[in-house]
């Protein structure tokens, strides 16, 4: 205890305490919580050193409340809980400005993009977007590299250092302009995007899985560029089946195969120092 008779700990003691109780141990709490095990068991020896009386009972298989505990981890959710509507409440009161950098696909900028950041843009004027395209594997090196705060690309992505949510699901889909259904032909040329494009590993696996023979790979930067190439016959290519939609003039067919149902993740650090005004744009798309 202080000297007034006080007894001090932190807000971190509270939400370690609420971790153990719900994990009933404290390896999975430190876990949950991204410490160090012996870090979390030295804190809570020192608040339970403070209070002076026991807050947990160890046994070999877990850790359960004492009486007292449980009387504490009900006011420790108390003020974690107080805690996170205050902040909810302060970032409904703040207005968003500065920059937002963040990264995409060339397919979902050109489809799944526009009417999101139209959105974001109505409702946070102040904001500057920054948006820069590329392949997967750019996209991540740039969001690893601080280049960018985070970025649409094709998952799982599966990096200890980034964190990755679900956004939209796409279909993959072969586009033509001709009738003619190409899985039937014996040699084709691709267009595609540039090597990291994971749409690309996708589409050359389509022809040694159908037995096609590629005769030459025609390599753009553009998701129009693409269109445009199919379009005048230069040769075959995979888009996602929501931009396919907006290919009128281009033939479409489906491919039997389940590995062309692929997953667009947003990705960031796990240690991003994130800003109100990429918080906000998270929480758009989650909406």
């Amino acid at each position: 205890m202080s000297d007034g008779g006080e007894i001090m700990f932190e807000l971190q003691d509270l939400r370690i305490i609420a971790a153990i109780a719900k994990n009933k141990g404290i390896t999975k709490a430190a876990k949950e919580l991204g410490y160090v095990q012996p870090n979390v068991t030295a804190r809570l020896n020192k608040l339970e050193s403070c209070l002076g009386f026991p807050l947990f009972i160890r046994t070999k298989k877990e850790v359960i409340l004492t009486p007292n505990g449980k009387v504490f981890l009900n006011y420790a959710n108390l003020i974690l809980n107080l805690c996170r509507e205050a902040e909810k409440a302060m970032n409904k009161l703040a207005i968003p400005d500065g920059e937002l950098n963040i990264g995409s696909m060339e397919t979902t900028s050109y489809v799944r993009l526009p009417h999101i950041l139209k959105q974001y843009s109505a409702n946070y004027p102040n904001v500057k977007i920054k948006l820069q395209t590329g392949t997967t594997k750019e996209l991540i090196d740039k969001v690893l590299h601080h280049d960018i705060e985070g970025a649409f690309v094709a998952g799982p992505v599966n990096h200890p250092d980034l964190i990755e949510n679900v956004i939209f699901k796409e279909r993959l889909v072969l586009i033509t302009n001709t009738p003619d259904n190409p899985l039937k032909n014996k040699e084709c040329t691709l267009v595609v995007f540039k090597e990291g494009c994971y749409y690309r590993e996708v589409f050359t696996r389509i022809m040694n899985d159908y037995h096609i023979t590629i005769q030459n790979v025609i390599e753009v930067d553009a998701a129009q560029a693409i269109l445009n190439c199919v379009r005048a016959g230069v040769g075959i290519s995979l888009i996602p089946e929501s931009m396919s939609k907006l290919t009128k003039s281009l033939y479409t067919y489906p491919i039997d195969k389940d590995y062309v149902n692929v997953d667009t993740v947003f990705i960031t650090r796990k240690s991003l120092a994130k800003t109100l005004a990429f918080n906000k744009f998270v929480e758009l798309l989650t909406l």
